[in-house]
């Protein structure tokens, strides 16, 4: 059975590399559906003109860069992912598009065709790193996902393809490609980077600035801990990422609340868990900080995510 320690590691290791998972699987997804469709356009002319496949070239570069570049701007990453999955999947559509279809097939194409123009309108705002319509991309990438899914599943692939295996990876993968937009939406740099999201993170902040026990205050011991490693509170980590652990107790006239922080190898941000039982991880709150101040008789937590939280010391 796995106990709370190890699952809080579990959930903080994931939390860590969840974006880098999701960027690379995207990055993967996107050079094997870009050589896939190199191959398929010059080979069986499938979009009725040469000109797509400089679209592919440049999403193929994009891909390897993406993979063997250690960091990456994940808003303009994820924009010129988008931009250019939608751009190829609005130009393969209208390549084919004809007003003498079925009045169906031709609602289709246009519903079609105008969810991706959204998703490039939405990829070029990503792209110059201003966050808008993070729901109509999850949603739009969604809706687009289940309609190839459809398309493969139920339609006979395009006519004259005699590699269908080619043609099946390239659809397996644009769908996997849009799951990972899906997940990109949810990570805490983009769905905290909205004016909403930061006006709620805000709120959020000062609520739990004022709403707490108005004894609450940690030790002095704590709190020097907090802005010096060399503490003898810090402990060595139990494995995985963890390289020091702290434990202390917020405690107030009515309620306590148990921290734990870890320190991380390679990162300068300290991860910290508040919950109610020492060694539980339900509804517990977990959140990053990048910059610890001491001022007087409180300490201030600082994150990038938007946490800003003050932490009282006893007298």
């Amino acid at each position: 059975m796995i106990n709370g320690e190890a699952m809080r590691n579990f959930l903080f290791t994931l939390s860590r590399y969840y974006t880098k998972i999701l960027i690379k699987a995207m990055a993967i997804c996107m050079l094997v559906y870009s050589v896939a469709n190199i191959y398929l356009q010059l080979n069986y002319n499938l979009y009725g003109g040469d000109f797509i496949v400089v679209a592919y070239g440049i999403t193929l570069v994009v891909s390897v860069i993406a993979l063997f570049t250690r960091k990456v701007d994940v808003f303009r990453l994820v924009g010129i992912f988008a931009l250019m999955l939608a751009f190829q999947r609005f130009y393969a559509k209208l390549a084919v598009f004809s007003w003498d279809d079925s009045d169906f097939t031709i609602t289709i194409n246009l519903i079609f065709m105008g969810m991706a123009a959204n998703m490039m309108i939405t990829g070029v705002s990503f792209l110059i790193g201003k966050v808008i319509r993070r729901t109509s991309m999850m949603a739009t990438s969604i809706i687009m996902a289940v309609y190839e899914f459809l398309l493969l599943e139920f339609f006979m692939i395009p006519y004259g393809i005699t590699e269908p295996w080619v043609y099946y990876t390239a659809m397996l993968c644009l769908i996997g490609m849009y799951l990972c937009i899906v997940g990109l939406m949810d990570i805490d740099s983009i769905r905290f980077s909205t004016k909403l999201a930061k006006y709620s993170k805000s709120l959020e902040s000062f609520r739990n600035e004022h709403q707490y026990d108005r004894g609450s205050a940690i030790s002095h011991d704590a709190a020097r801990a907090l802005v010096d490693s060399r503490s003898p509170l810090w402990k060595p980590g139990n494995g995985g990422p963890v390289e020091a652990e702290l434990h202390f107790v917020i405690e107030g006239f009515s309620t306590n609340a148990n921290v734990t922080v870890q320190k991380w190898y390679n990162d300068d941000r300290l991860f910290f868990t508040v919950h109610d039982q020492p060694g539980s991880i339900l509804f517990a709150n977990r959140f990053a900080v990048d910059t610890i101040q001491m001022l007087d008789n409180k300490v201030r937590l600082v994150g990038k995510d938007g946490t800003d939280a003050t932490l009282w010391v006893r007298d």
